[in-house]
């Protein structure tokens, strides 16, 4: 798996309030004299348009002063997709109570394998490790419940 490589300050994405940074900073150059309003107004436009930091930090570097905007930390992380949450132990807690409704190892099966899956994966502390409890427990006792049955028929049949 390859590493993400953090994109440079100059090449994120600037916001409303770092565009108004830049805008205020012409206004102000505009206002002492250092731009003409053509330039003012070409600057101006290529601000509103910009799609990246370094097109923002061209517009003010001639000028006099803070520069803006100043990079946070030099380079950031590319933005990932959010994880979508592990649901193995709301599956294990459905599966293993759906066995007593019918549908038995069918059911018990998948539901210990999940829960043990998730029990494994979750860290202690996750309040989602009590549900794949829930669904090993009820699994395992199903189970247990099922054995007991057969051995009692199995015993039934052979001394009644």
């Amino acid at each position: 798996m390859s590493a993400e490589r953090p994109l440079p300050h100059s090449q994120m994405r600037p916001g409303h309030a770092d565009r108004d940074k830049v805008i205020d900073r012409l206004q102000e150059a505009f206002a002492d004299g250092r731009l003409a309003d053509e330039e003012y107004d070409e600057r101006l436009q290529r601000a509103l348009s910009a799609k990246t930091f370094g097109e923002l930090s061209v517009l003010t570097r001639d000028i006099p002063g803070d520069r803006l905007p100043a990079p946070m930390s030099g380079r950031f992380p590319v933005p990932t997709t959010p994880r979508r949450p592990d649901m193995r132990p709301v599956a294990a807690a459905a599966l293993g109570g759906a066995g007593y409704f019918g549908f038995g190892p069918l059911t018990w099966v998948p539901a210990l394998i999940l829960g043990h899956g998730a029990l494994r994966a979750l860290p202690k502390g996750d309040d989602r490790r009590a549900l794949a409890i829930i669904g090993v427990a009820l699994s395992w006792t199903g189970m247990a419940l099922m054995l007991l049955i057969v051995f009692a028929v199995v015993l039934a049949g052979i001394f009644g």
